[in-house]
């Protein structure tokens, strides 16, 4: 699709306090939202314009004529203020805009958008643009609010509030409003904070609508490959996923699989134990073997609690009748657990997601080197993944499922190669939005959208948008819960104007903290700790991080930053303990570039000096994801006596950072002797640090 360039009024309208109201009444928030869409499609419709983007409690529209914008703004305020709790900001700008993929882009956007934040509620502000064009038109009352700095906007703009003559500005009739307090979460003290992580933590009560979700439970252990053959160990990969993800599409059964019980695979522990540690009800052991045109799949069901088998199974096919075996495994498990399923629920398990058996097993080959690269990180696993996929989406081009993994596929390679190929980013762009094209009844064709806006672009508010697709069609899935928070928990980092989006981040973790732990369990304790120490409560954000050490031992951002807060209280010797046990855990020697850390925190400039420069001359795909770290060693060079390489460090990290990035940019400006540059970089990138700045 060709991009398009041209000028047009831009509203940008927002839901006041919905955060809060999904909080506190999550039926009544989905219905506000769903009469608040209802009012946005046959207005703007009305008025001539064009509804371009929902993001969350949000909408983004366009029209071809100024009046036509403002009649539509002061229509839905109108609308609006008939229902009870919908109370709105809306912001309007004219100028350029470029539309690209189905997505918007350009100045007119951001400039409406940082007008509805800036407006009251049910409040409609105006850019001067905007002013010129109607200030002659009888029907609108105007009044100017002086000229305000908007950010990510250069100059200061001329802002203006807009109303129907013989209305105040800012008012409509019916509705109510009140007014965000954060006073009670700022002021909550430790013993208070404490039994609210304690009701997270451990209650498995909530007052939202969700269906029980402890009434059965399963982990599925990682399946063994019978023989010796390597070629095996993909098909055994794909069975337990296309399993697992079959299982996970029942309203009452929990499913636990992946990396969450990988632990498991050479279990010495008896089946009690590990259901006891997995606290399930149920294990599902499995063995896999491909042989030429053949396949063996075995499969045993346990019930921990009596240490006994209940179920077997034998299931030897040709690798023709993959597809059939795969939906005969799957309802014959549903069966052994005794669990009755609608007829619609075994549709979607026996909906096949391509009827090319070629095209499958090349998926099936892709996604096995993909989760190989997740696990050790090697560039030519993801490589191999890359042209299976391809191969695979040749074969099936309508394969939304593959399409969708080669674009994620894509992204992981732009990512650990630090932006060295960036013509990778139209590539993924394309293949990414077919896959949502062709098939948006997935939940994993929203992630590659969701992962780059989030992870890339850093635009946690559409991030948040594709995880919330995401969830909504996989409403018991932790790991997408936790990718949900930590959007969440960044925007609020890096917004201080919304430190209410912790409520949200905590909330949904608050949902999935109710769900057996996942794949991202880990992440999720780790991501409430970045909430809790948003709202400045450090000793519990510690105890969160400290919870997911002890969840996953070998959890490194858990380690990172439990290393930056024990060096930051000077507690040097804890400190060395953590980076010796970083660097046993990995064979890039991480340990060296910590130490290096250390020695800073010290003082002891030529030691640091040291350790940095054998960090830095590992190769590079070693030290590539501390590369904006090389401003520490900069400073450590221009100590030392040595500008012309603290000069190069300088030039190498602001090759590599993204230009978002305020706080590592501003040490960039700092160390080239812009001062200005990096206080004004410091003054957009706010205090709310988030834990990896400790």
């Amino acid at each position: 699709m060709e991009s398009t360039r041209h000028l047009a009024a831009i509203m940008f309208t927002d839901i006041v306090g919905y955060t809060q109201l999904m909080g506190s009444d999550e039926e009544g928030a989905i219905q506000l939202l769903r009469r608040n869409r209802e009012i946005h499609q046959v207005t703007i419709e009305e008025f001539g314009g064009k509804l371009l983007k929902e993001m969350g409690d949000g909408n983004l529209a366009s029209f071809p004529t100024i009046s036509g914008a403002v009649n539509a703004a002061l229509k839905i305020q109108e609308r609006a203020g008939s229902i009870q709790g919908l109370n709105l900001r809306i912001g309007l700008h004219q100028g350029e805009i470029l539309v690209e993929r189905g997505d918007i882009f350009g100045d007119g956007v951001n400039i409406s958008s940082r007008l509805q934040e800036l407006a009251q509620p049910n409040q409609i502000l105006v850019s001067e643009t905007i002013y010129r064009n109607v200030r002659n038109q009888k029907e609108f009352a105007l009044s100017s609010l002086g000229r305000k700095k908007l950010k990510n906007v250069e100059d200061p703009i001329g802002v203006f509030a807009v109303s129907s003559a013989g209305k105040e500005s800012g008012t409509v009739s019916g509705g109510s409003f009140k007014s965000r307090s954060y006073g009670n979460w700022l002021l909550w003290g430790g013993a208070a904070v404490l039994a609210m992580v304690a009701a997270i933590l451990f209650t498995r009560t909530s007052k939202t609508t969700y269906p029980d979700l402890t009434e059965k439970s399963i982990a599925i252990l990682p399946f063994k490959t019978v023989g010796e053959e390597k070629e095996g160990e993909y098909f055994a990969q794909g069975i337990m996923d296309v399993l697992s993800v079959s299982l996970g599409k029942l309203e009452n059964l929990q499913v636990r699989s992946g990396t969450s019980v990988e632990r498991f695979m050479q279990h010495a522990e008896s089946i009690g134990e590990i259901g006891e540690k997995l606290n399930v009800q149920f294990l599902l052991e499995g063995k896999a073997q491909k042989y030429g045109d053949d396949i063996r799949v075995i499969l045993q069901l346990f019930d921990p609690e009596i240490d006994d088998l209940i179920w077997e199974d034998t299931y030897v096919r040709k690798y023709d009748d993959i597809f059939t075996v795969q939906n005969e495994i799957a309802l014959d498990v549903v069966s052994a657990l005794d669990i009755v399923i609608s007829g619609k629920v075994r549709e979607a398990i026996e909906k096949l997601p391509t009827e090319s058996q070629e095209a499958w097993d090349l998926y099936l080959r892709g996604r096995y080197y993909q989760l190989q690269f997740y696990n050790f990180t090697k560039i030519a696993d993801i490589d191999f993944a890359l042209d299976f996929y391809k191969r695979a989406t040749e074969v099936d081009p309508k394969f939304a499922l593959a399409l969708s993994r080669r674009a994620e596929a894509l992204r992981n390679k732009h990512w650990y190669e630090f932006g060295a190929h960036p013509e990778l980013k139209d590539s993924f762009l394309r293949l990414a939005q077919k896959a949502l094209d062709l098939d948006s009844t997935q939940a994993e064709v929203y992630l590659p959208f969701a992962n780059y806006y989030t992870y890339e672009e850093q635009d946690y508010r559409l991030g948040i948008y594709y995880y919330k697709k995401a969830v909504g069609l996989n409403p018991r899935d932790q790991d997408l819960y936790a990718s949900l928070v930590f959007a969440y928990s960044r925007w609020s980092d890096f917004l201080a104007e919304n430190k209410h989006y912790n409520d949200s981040a905590l909330r949904y973790s608050k949902y999935a903290l109710q769900l057996q732990p996942g794949e991202s369990y880990e992440w999720m304790l780790f991501t409430i700790a970045n909430s809790y120490q948003n709202y400045g409560s450090l000793d519990v954000a510690e105890k969160f991080i400290d919870a997911s050490i002890n969840y996953a031992p070998d959890f490194l951002n858990g380690l990172r930053c439990k290393f930056y807060l024990r060096a930051f209280q000077q507690d040097f010797v804890e400190a060395q303990l953590i980076a010796d046990r970083t660097n046993n855990l990995i064979e890039n020697n991480e340990g060296l570039y910590l130490l290096a850390k250390i020695l800073h925190f010290k003082g002891e400039y030529a030691e640091a000096e040291g350790y940095y420069r054998m960090f830095y001359t590992l190769p590079p795909e070693i030290y590539a994801q501390q590369n904006h770290e090389r401003t520490s060693y900069a400073h450590v060079l221009l100590i030392n006596g040595k500008p012309q390489e603290a000069a190069e460090q300088v030039e190498i990290a602001a090759n590599w950072m993204l230009e978002g990035g305020n706080y590592d940019w501003a040490k960039v400006l700092l160390l080239q002797g812009d001062r200005e540059g990096a206080l004004s970089r410091l003054e957009e990138f706010e205090p709310w640090f988030g834990l990896d700045h400790w």
